[in-house]
């Protein structure tokens, strides 16, 4: 479902994995390679495993990286200062992991690890209203921070489903809720399912990726 066999990354990718199944069933044990061919057992992604050593599948520690920031490609990246820039920074790093493996992506408690980014940005908010003498600047501190999660929720998604892996296919990713009940948690909770209420698109389509988990 996550792959266009339109697209050349993929068409090499499936001419490729085809040469990999065919020389994986000469390396299984004969018995096993039997079974697996008459469809007595399967051979899970037979077309990477066991010709290469790439592994299948990561639980990348999101929360670790964007509290004390990490290195991607040629760049050093600082913690984010903003809901949209932790949004943008997990993105990234979803690239990054889906285009050296072939499994999944999962993001544990997904709520809980963001609501320190957007907690971020109630503050700058507070601040400015504070500063501009804003009437009422706690109401609209939470305004504007509720305006940015949603838009960053929204962002996630899309770029979920704009991505193409090396091999041509969009992210095989997870989002898992945590069971956090402050204000923050729960507007980011509730961001995530109304952007997957809402779909995608003028046709609002159901996004196949990512994957919600409670």
């Amino acid at each position: 479902a996550n792959k266009d066999s339109r697209v050349f990354n993929t068409q090499r990718d499936l001419e490729a994995g085809a040469a990999s199944r065919a020389l994986g069933l000469q390396m299984l044990p004969p018995l096993v390679a039997k079974a697996h061919l008459r469809g007595d057992i399967h051979w899970h992604d037979l077309d990477y495993s066991p010709a290469t050593n790439e592994h299948n599948c990561g639980l990348p520690d999101l929360a670790d990286m964007l509290k004390n920031g990490f290195s991607l490609g040629n760049a050093d990246v600082d913690t984010p200062k903003s809901i949209e820039t932790a949004v943008a920074q997990a993105s990234q790093i979803l690239s990054s992991i889906a285009s050296n493996q072939y499994g999944g992506t999962s993001y544990d408690r997904i709520d809980e690890v963001l609501a320190p980014y957007a907690e971020k940005s109630y503050y700058k908010h507070l601040q400015l209203a504070e500063e501009e003498n804003i009437p009422d600047p706690e109401r609209y501190a939470k305004k504007m921070t509720r305006r940015n999660i949603k838009s960053a929720m929204q962002s996630l998604e899309y770029e979920i489903n704009t991505l193409f892996t090396s091999n041509g296919q969009t992210p095989f990713c997870t989002l898992g809720f945590g069971m956090g009940t402050n204000w923050y948690e729960r507007e980011i909770q509730i961001a995530i399912l109304e952007q997957r209420i809402n779909g995608l698109g003028k046709d609002h389509r159901t996004a196949i990726f990512p994957k919600l988990l409670m």
